[in-house]
């Protein structure tokens, strides 16, 4: 059975226990109908017996041990069932109006319950009435206290004249987050940033992210173990220098919390791709390859102006580079004096990208 809540606020959940055991009678019914061993008189008789017997069973009451696998979902150590309570009459009316008597398969005709108990006169000389206060019957109120998003299972073994076995889940969402998460970064450069997720429930979590937005971009999908914290990798990687601006949404599908995250980029100039250090000797020409990437990536094609501000070097004035792919360009150094030289080489495209 799962069960809605939200996280920070205390749930109280009344958790319905019938009097009678239907997957136990069943069970005694088909097996009195079809195993081959029904037929002897002694395990007839014995399936056929009512085992709800003593004082309490007399009452139309049975009193029930509860053991419960969670420590963070509270309950009871005992339940009391009471015949006929929470079920409808033939009349349209509930059970407590009607009392069924307590169901034997060893009888033709249903047992007579036994005589309603007089109740006490007050002054006035009117029967008192049950307390409000008095026990509950055939419910076991679970109460739960979570402090973070999450799926939160628990185990009931509710125990006396037969064995059930419930098995829980409180499913815990939060109020939808909104933040705003800010990313500098040169152009070109991807720089990630990790969303702490927290699950402190007891199975593993999954967490979808949509994204919104250019330059930003992140998985469908992550897992976070249980009772531990996770981090969802967002990534900025800005085309070109500007300011960019998006948004991403988390949910958790098995508790249908929400995060939103509003995105913004500042990209400022990109950095240089590569650092070369050429050895050349004075005087002699010395040929140099260095690999210039596509600044469209697969976009398009990319026609590059070649410029320098080292007088020593010199090579084509143009490359053209096709789309989403790499080329190689020559330099020839050749200078007329010994010492440290250093300077750059820009490729600009007729747009100003470089």
């Amino acid at each position: 059975i799962k069960l809605p809540a939200t996280s920070n606020e205390n749930v109280v959940k009344d958790f319905p226990v019938t009097f009678n055991n239907p997957m136990l009678e069943n069970a005694r019914r088909n097996y009195l109908e079809k195993h081959p061993l029904a037929r002897q008189k002694e395990v007839a008789e014995r399936l056929r017996k009512n085992f709800y017997t003593g004082e309490e069973a007399s009452r139309n009451v049975l009193k029930y041990q509860i053991k419960n696998s969670s420590q963070l979902i509270a309950v009871p150590k005992t339940v009391l069932l009471k015949q006929g309570v929470g079920r409808r009459s033939k009349m349209g009316g509930f059970g407590k109006d009607k009392k069924q008597p307590v169901y034997s398969m060893d009888q033709d005709t249903p047992e007579k319950p036994p005589p309603k108990p007089k109740q006490a006169l007050s002054p006035s000389g009117k029967q008192q009435q049950d307390s409000e206060d008095g026990p509950k019957f055939n419910i076991i109120p679970l109460t739960f206290s979570p402090k973070s998003a999450g799926v939160y299972p628990a185990r009931l073994i509710v125990s006396s004249y037969d064995v059930r076995v419930y098995d829980v889940e409180f499913q815990v969402s939060a109020e939808v987050k909104q933040a705003e998460i800010i990313f500098d970064s040169p152009a070109r450069k991807p720089v990630t940033q990790g969303i702490p997720i927290v699950n402190a429930g007891e199975k593993p979590m999954a967490v979808k992210g949509i994204i919104q937005g250019e330059s930003f971009s992140g998985p469908m999908e992550i897992i976070v173990p249980a009772m531990q914290t996770g981090n969802y990798p967002l990534t900025f990687t800005p085309a070109w220098i500007g300011r960019y601006e998006g948004s991403i949404e988390l949910t958790i599908p098995s508790t249908e919390e929400k995060s939103v995250y509003k995105l913004v980029g500042n990209a400022d100039e990109p950095l240089a791709e590569k650092h070369v250090v050429i050895d050349a000797i004075v005087r002699k020409k010395e040929e140099t390859v260095i690999v210039i990437p596509n600044v469209y990536g697969t976009k398009q094609e990319a026609q590059y102006t070649v410029y320098s501000d080292l007088e020593e070097i010199c090579g084509e004035p143009t490359l053209t580079l096709r789309s989403g792919n790499k080329g190689e360009y020559k330099i020839t150094t050749c200078s007329p004096k010994s010492g440290t030289l250093s300077g750059s080489i820009t490729f600009t495209t007729s747009k100003g990208f470089y």
